[in-house]
């Protein structure tokens, strides 16, 4: 509540949909490629002669961490770019786009490609692998059978999404951390560092600072994702 007061203080309604562009631009890229990618492993792995006798829970599994695996390459530049939108004091980018390019000028498609690439990684993988595995096998369950049809995929995808980020959370923030510098900062901006930063100003507590509010978006987000899906 503290955050919010002070956003609405110091920028008013429009203080909530910073960066939402690049979000929604972002979020269309990266859902597309993690979606298509599980759906493809899922064909592949149940025609494969090595995989095809695996348990149906086993092959969601595999097909959802490929999806996070590979989404990671798209997650990084999109989420560096919306990090950078949401965190900027002053209008030093004046769109998505100029955040873009004025960072592949200055650190090149290096940096760009790769920041926070080791964290996307940590985090995306498990966070695919429990969000498209978990809704697979609630959607394969007896529980479909106890809501209407239509609101099967909004329950069930809004409880993967919720599920999805309680373990990876922390890693997450240290990921955001990583993301929001400039060229000069980035030296001293890897895993370890921030991770121990963190733990130094809050504790264990610093790393599920806005949980709860994330969990809320989550469901909502992810409902309406499979929803539509």
């Amino acid at each position: 509540m503290q955050i919010t007061a002070y956003i609405w203080e110091r920028e008013g309604p429009q203080g909530f949909f910073s960066g939402v562009k690049s979000m929604m631009i972002g979020q269309a890229i990266v859902k597309a490629m993690a979606f298509s990618t599980n759906a493809y492993m899922i064909d592949f792995l149940q025609v494969n002669p090595l995989t095809h006798n695996l348990p149906h829970s086993a092959t969601l599994l595999m097909a959802a961490c490929m999806a996070g695996f590979v989404a990671s390459f798209v997650v990084t530049p999109v989420e560096r770019v919306s990090v950078l939108m949401q965190a900027q004091q002053t209008n030093k980018y004046a769109s998505e786009m100029d955040c873009f390019l004025s960072v592949l000028r200055k650190e090149g498609p290096g940096d760009l490609f790769t920041r926070g690439l080791g964290a996307t990684l940590c985090r995306e993988v498990p966070s695919d692998g429990i969000y498209f595995w978990l809704y697979g096998l609630l959607m394969a369950s007896p529980y479909v059978g106890l809501v209407p049809a239509a609101l099967a995929p909004l329950l069930f995808g809004g409880f993967a999404g919720m599920a999805s980020w309680l373990p990876i959370y922390p890693v997450d923030q240290v990921k955001t951390i990583i993301q929001n510098t400039d060229d000069e900062q980035a030296e001293n901006k890897s895993m370890w560092s921030v991770t121990q930063q963190l733990y130094r100003d809050g504790g264990v507590a610093a790393f599920y600072d806005g949980l709860d509010a994330k969990l809320l978006r989550a469901f909502v987000h992810h409902a309406f994702t499979f929803g539509t899906f």
